[in-house]
């Protein structure tokens, strides 16, 4: 009878042993199929909000951990100096606008002019030709000693005089048609710079007010009303809440079996008992190594962990969380992720 009990004792041990043996080959294939950890955190896209311009604060819309929306007005800074470069602008560009207004009209009547100026070089032109042909006549008879010598020095100076008269036709002419374009070029250079500056001064008179560029949450807020900040200031910091992602370290060993794509599952330490859905969206292809004193090659830091006797390096896993639920996104909180490989 005792035999019998310790027949049965003995294989319910072995029962119990090879029980637990492939439960336990059955932990080690699981875990590996589905790689699993701890080591993760989630994470959002954030800024630092700064003004484009600089002034002292005249009214704050929000407050810390505040819920704003794309294109809500965060805060404002003091106008009055912008407004007045504004209204400055406007007035240079008004005047410019008017004195090309009167070139133009001053172009229109020098018509006129310019015309009298080539009626002016084509008289100079035939006297000038009538001047030569006179001097070419006079020398030919005074070779034959049919006019004096008296005569031909006479043409001559005809001749000069017609020469510097029609240079002076000429040279008129020609500075009164460049005076009126170049005095026309220049006020068309200044009102486009003009425009310019008014768009300048229109934009930075806009940037006194300080928009969401995103949906997102509200911190770290560092300004008060009345106090001056400078352009790329940081005021507050702005997270945003359209996608959140985990940020999960994997030993290298396992990456062989984690692809992008592949369904997560989510637990936040916020509420464990809530499990989130994901993917996987990237696998980063680089982290610093350890031998680097600094982030000088802007690649993330991650520590490694044992395994066994050599020490593994892991790799930031970056998954997208499906449909959040914001009272339990917190940048920086901590994060359980398994995945479960399509393959």
């Amino acid at each position: 009878m005792f035999g019998s009990k310790e027949k049965i004792g003995h294989s319910l041990s072995i029962f119990i042993i090879v029980l637990a043996v492939i439960l336990a080959g059955y932990v080690f294939w699981y875990t590996t199929k589905n790689p699993r950890t701890d080591d993760a955190y989630i994470w959002a896209e954030t800024i630092t909000v700064s003004p484009e311009v600089s002034g002292s604060v005249k009214e704050i819309f929000i407050e810390n951990n505040q819920l704003v929306q794309k294109g809500q007005l965060l805060f404002s800074l003091n106008s009055e100096i912008y407004e007045l470069k504004v209204a400055q602008a406007k007035s240079q560009l008004a005047t410019l606008e008017e004195q090309l207004l009167l070139a133009n009209e001053a172009q229109n009547s020098s018509v006129q002019t310019n015309y009298g100026s080539l009626i002016s070089i084509e008289k100079a032109l035939v006297n000038l030709k009538l001047a030569n042909e006179h001097l070419v006549r006079q020398e030919i008879l005074n070779e034959q000693g049919l006019v004096t010598k008296e005569s031909v020095q006479e043409a001559q100076k005809n001749k000069k005089e017609a020469e510097l008269v029609y240079q002076r036709a000429l040279a008129s002419g020609t500075k009164n048609k460049k005076e009126t374009d170049t005095g026309r070029n220049t006020l068309e250079a200044q009102l486009e710079t003009a425009r310019i500056d008014l768009k300048a001064a229109q934009k930075r008179l806009k940037d006194t007010q300080i928009i969401a560029p995103f949906d997102g949450k509200v911190g770290n807020i560092k300004i008060a009303v009345g106090e001056y900040v400078n352009i790329a200031q940081p005021v507050f910091t702005l997270i945003n809440t359209n996608n959140w992602y985990v940020i999960a370290n994997f030993r290298e060993t396992e990456l062989k079996n984690i692809q992008p794509n592949d369904p997560v599952t989510v637990y936040v330490m916020t509420n464990n008992n809530h499990p989130l859905k994901g993917i996987v969206q990237s696998i980063d292809w680089g982290v610093l190594p350890e031998t680097y004193k600094t982030d000088e090659i802007g690649l993330p830091r991650v520590s490694r962990s044992l395994n066994w006797v050599r020490v593994a390096q892991k790799f930031p896993v970056r998954i997208l969380i499906k449909d959040p639920p914001l009272e339990l996104m917190r940048v920086g909180g901590s994060a359980s992720v398994i995945i479960h490989p399509e393959k």
